[in-house]
């Protein structure tokens, strides 16, 4: 008769449930008394063996030294005494030469009569010799020195004639001594006339030209083309200070007016600002010991001032 179990293939049976209880109990119980047994028993004294000290170990570095090269030997020759000359120190008497006394030449002045000659002689010959007439001229007056008359005669036949013009000059101090002079011209049927003629008067020996007056020596300015020529000729150092002032501030621009005096030697005696539009009291300064340094050449002229205006644009 065929039987039908109904059990899955891992369902455990009782038989095999009591046999693993059983095996677990005695596993149990022989745990248990090993875990008592185990603290009681003898223990063996447990004894450190410590390592051998050991020295400390050091290292060193030995270099081995160079070897030298082999030099050879180098044989040097015997010495032969040289035999000891002596010296005999002759000693040699020198002369001295004889100190001559230096010759001193008397000045002998020239005699005072021969002084005396040689400048009258010099007053009596070239432009000496007109020395007092040239004064009389300077102080005579127009209406004193019209003395005489020329006369200028004109004939009617067209011809054209020139006179000799002759003058006899005098070489003694006394004057000049002018002859009387004539000039004929011809000419187309023109009238007689008279003119006169001015002569001077023979002044006295002992009489000197007299200093001009405070008029005749007054000097004129200087011209406006000869400052602005100088100013030319230094406008590079002017603008070089400018353009160092821009490096520090690039916006410095403006006119600055000066006004300067300049004495006869061309020294400027004094310079000033009148107005400036730059603000850097710095470039101002530099710019007016720069300008006191010009130099407008000596003249025979009185003490200039003038104004001077100059633009500073950066470029």
């Amino acid at each position: 008769m065929y039987v039908r179990s109904y059990d899955l293939p891992w369902t455990l049976a009782d038989a095999d449930n009591r046999r693993f209880n059983r095996i677990l109990l005695w596993t149990l119980g022989a745990t248990m008394a090993l875990g008592i047994l185990l603290p009681v028993l003898p223990v063996r004294d447990k004894t450190v063996l410590a390592p051998p000290q050991l020295p400390t170990r050091m290292a060193r570095l030995l270099i081995e030294p160079k070897k030298k090269p082999h030099e050879p030997e180098v044989i040097k020759p015997a010495v032969v005494a040289k035999p000891i000359e002596k010296r005999v120190v002759i000693p040699v008497v020198r002369a001295k030469p004889a100190v001559t006394p230096p010759v001193v030449r008397p000045v002998v002045p020239p005699p005072p009569a021969a002084r005396d000659i040689a400048r009258e002689k010099a007053s009596k010959a070239g432009v000496m010799a007109f020395a007092d007439q040239l004064a009389d001229l300077r102080q005579a007056s127009p209406d004193d020195s019209l003395r005489s008359r020329t006369r200028v005669a004109a004939t009617g036949n067209g011809a054209a004639q020139r006179a000799l013009i002759t003058t006899a000059n005098s070489t003694t101090s006394a004057g000049i001594d002018t002859s009387a002079m004539s000039r004929a011209t011809g000419g187309g049927g023109l009238a007689d006339r008279q003119t006169t003629r001015v002569s001077t008067q023979a002044p006295a020996p002992a009489r000197r030209a007299s200093k001009p007056s405070a008029s005749d020596s007054l000097a004129g300015a200087r011209s406006r083309e000869e400052i602005e020529r100088v100013f030319d000729k230094n406008k590079a150092a002017i603008y070089a200070l400018y353009r160092r002032a821009l490096r520090s501030n690039p916006t410095l621009q403006g006119k600055v007016v000066l006004t300067l005096t300049i004495a006869p030697s061309g020294a400027v005696s004094d310079v000033q600002i009148v107005s400036s539009e730059l603000a850097a009291p710095e470039l101002e300064s530099r710019l007016l010991r720069r300008i006191a340094m010009f130099d407008f050449g000596a003249r025979d002229v009185a003490v200039t001032t003038t104004t001077k205006p100059i633009d500073f644009f950066p470029a």
